[in-house]
């Protein structure tokens, strides 16, 4: 069986729009950041070549807005969308959870990256990237923080500025490749026993 091969994308933005209700605290002098990690080796959930849904990749989300952070939560959708056909899009969102907001009764709900490049020039498939996005390629990169209580939504909306690969930890890397070691060299015993018997 394939192994979970996780990927993490750190991003940072600008806020565009804060509703009323949230402001104060948050306001558009603020910076979004924060990372996502993903298994890579997630199935398409949908059977169209220009279409890749991918549910439930997301394993680890943090979103940062001023002294203000929430985390993945399991509450909502979460997936990472490619589409590959006329208008190319990147999209990825999960469910959040945290605090409330401080002086307001908002809790964070979800979180979402919004690509879209209108030419269709992108992607030339509909698998998932590995590597991020190029920002350049797109004419819209929104990111939404939706936060809800009692009466309703409220969305901070944002654009992205940057999307970047985060290397393993080290550690991580040297647990892998011994992992590998191992069975390799289990491997090669059995086939020393099995040799031994014929």
């Amino acid at each position: 069986p394939a192994m979970a091969a996780p990927v993490t994308f750190a991003f940072t933005g600008l806020v565009s729009n804060v509703p009323g209700s949230l402001n104060p605290p948050f306001n558009t002098t603020q910076t979004l950041s924060g990372s996502y990690t993903f298994n890579s080796l997630t199935s398409d959930s949908v059977a169209n070549s220009n279409r890749g849904l991918y549910n439930g990749a997301i394993t680890g989300l943090t979103v940062n807005l001023g002294p203000y952070t929430a985390t993945l939560g399991n509450a909502g959708t979460n997936f990472i969308e490619i589409r590959n056909q006329g208008s190319d899009r990147y999209t990825m969102q999960a469910g959040l959870t945290g605090p409330l907001v401080p002086g307001t009764d908002f809790s964070p709900l979800r979180f979402r990256i919004e690509l879209v490049n209108t030419d269709g020039t992108a992607f030339i498939n509909d698998l998932l990237p590995t590597t991020p996005p190029d920002l350049s390629s797109f004419n819209t990169k929104i990111l939404r923080f939706v936060f809800e209580d009692s009466d309703g939504k409220a969305i901070i909306l944002g654009t992205l500025s940057t999307l970047t690969a985060v290397p393993l930890p080290a550690a991580v890397i040297l647990f892998g490749g011994g992992l590998v070691a191992l069975v390799g060299l289990g491997a090669g015993s059995w086939r020393q026993k099995k040799n031994s018997f014929a």
